[in-house]
């Protein structure tokens, strides 16, 4: 009771959940800054109860690969025949994220997911000025691991962590990966390889309180600064990632990430603050 809390959903999750959501929302702010040539799609998602299940995820990847709704499409919007379309059975309010594949008439896809880039736990550092980076072993999951770390802001450094043995139970990865989307990318097999960008090596860091009341910035305060450079060094991977195209050629797609993105955010940026005191 005094380390972990009773009530595992009911916890704060400042640096646990909090920080990925911040790291998130301002690496696309920063991506809507900026206009640049890509060869690929980006796709910013945040999922819901991951932490049982990858519940979110698992439901997000299935459907965009192959969701089939039983009834007759509808408008989102109620007697407005130009908004997008919702499905009443089962109950979806959009049916926008069908189109991301570009699904073809015989059921298959013109499209397919590259990879995927995941955050984890960015607001208490294991060490000072530190990130981390977990990769799949994959050849795009080893892409986006160059490209991470050759994009860091604000003195950062970003080590990838050696890989080790598979104890995951997942079939479709080769190493142990922190439990991110990540996870159940690989465990559906519908994309490729992928990354994770964390504040922690091989365990998480015990002072940041992991499911614990005190995973709360009444007892902890977050690091900004690493969540300014995670979110830049995401941004600038994402543009990275769209404009290589899957050609896997890291040095020019992170050198023309930096030429798009030059400046990285800083820790009293307006819209940090003002999210993080939220």
């Amino acid at each position: 009771m005094d380390a972990n809390s009773l009530f595992h959903e009911a916890t704060p999750a400042a640096n646990e959940a909090a920080t990925n959501i911040l790291t998130l929302l301002l690496a696309a702010k920063l991506l809507g800054s900026v206009q640049f040539t890509h060869t690929t799609e980006i796709v910013v998602a945040l999922f819901q109860t991951e932490a049982f299940g990858f519940v979110g995820s698992r439901r997000f990847l299935k459907d965009i690969s192959s969701f089939a709704c039983q009834s007759d499409p509808v408008a989102s919007v109620a007697k407005n025949k130009t908004t997008e379309q919702a499905c009443l059975n089962p109950l979806r309010p959009s049916l926008e994220f069908t189109k991301i594949l570009d699904p073809n008439a015989d059921g298959t896809n013109s499209r397919s997911i590259l990879g995927m880039l995941s955050v984890d736990q960015l607001g208490v550092l294991t060490t000072d000025q530190n990130l981390y980076i977990h990769s799949d072993g994959s050849d795009y999951g080893n892409f986006l691991s160059e490209v991470l770390q050759a994009v860091p802001g604000n003195g950062y450094t970003i080590s990838e962590v050696e890989p080790e043995a598979d104890d995951d139970h997942f079939d479709g990865d080769d190493v142990t990966l922190p439990p991110t989307p990540l996870t159940s990318l690989l465990s559906l097999g519908t994309g490729g390889g992928g990354a994770v960008l964390t504040g922690y090596a091989n365990t998480f860091n015990p002072t940041a309180h992991y499911g614990s009341h005190r995973d709360s910035v009444s007892y902890q305060t977050m690091n900004l600064e690493a969540i300014a450079t995670a979110a830049t060094t995401l941004a600038r991977t994402a543009i990275a990632a769209a404009y290589d195209g899957g050609q896997l050629d890291s040095d020019t797609a992170s050198a023309y990430a930096l030429t798009i993105l030059p400046d990285s955010l800083a820790a009293d940026d307006a819209t940090l603050v003002e999210l993080a005191d939220c």
